[in-house]
């Protein structure tokens, strides 16, 4: 009997910690990656007090970044780029802070969500600047041109066919095969 108790959790060990020697993973992640190949459908919009939202919708179950490309105006520029991410209804799923100073201007930054979000469900980015006069701008492509998951940007009120996020990475968490 403890024979078959201990073939039986070895047998489980293995399905679990190594999946390949079921031909299917029962835990894991799947990493993705959602970029937009920079080509000539770029420009430079403008990030002040009111932001720029961004309408998208997730093709995985778990975001963990997103990637902007931030140009400050100045070196010696202060205020705070706030970065959110809520679903239609208002529910803030995440929301950070970013002292524009520790952006290096134009470069990729890579912003870590960490969150986990819906496939097929709609959320939206919001991103704004808090400091002063002179306003650091972004660079966003143009959405037809670009990713599956982009929908409509807001400048203000007015629509956009521009998108802010350059890049979405991804994981799709399983457990069981079942994402969690």
């Amino acid at each position: 009997m403890r024979k078959k108790i201990i073939v039986t959790a070895f047998l489980i060990f293995l399905m679990i910690l190594v999946p390949g020697v079921f031909g299917k993973s029962f835990i894991g992640d799947i990493e993705a990656t959602q970029e937009y190949l920079i080509t000539k459908y770029y420009s430079f919009q403008e990030v002040n007090e009111d932001g720029i939202l961004q309408y998208f919708t997730p093709q995985y179950n778990y975001l963990k970044s997103i990637e902007l490309f931030v140009v400050n105006l100045s070196p010696d520029m202060e205020g705070d780029l706030e970065l959110s991410l809520s679903d239609t209804e208002g529910n803030v799923i995440y929301h950070g802070i970013y002292d524009i100073a520790s952006i290096t201007p134009g470069e990729f930054r890579n912003y870590e969500i960490f969150k986990k979000v819906i496939p097929g469900e709609q959320y939206i980015l919001h991103l704004s600047y808090n400091g002063e006069e002179e306003k650091p701008q972004i660079m966003v492509s143009e959405r037809r041109k670009n990713l599956l998951e982009t929908e409509e940007m807001y400048v203000g009120e007015e629509l956009s066919d521009f998108n802010m996020a350059i890049t979405y990475h991804y994981s799709m968490r399983t457990w069981f095969g079942a994402g969690y």
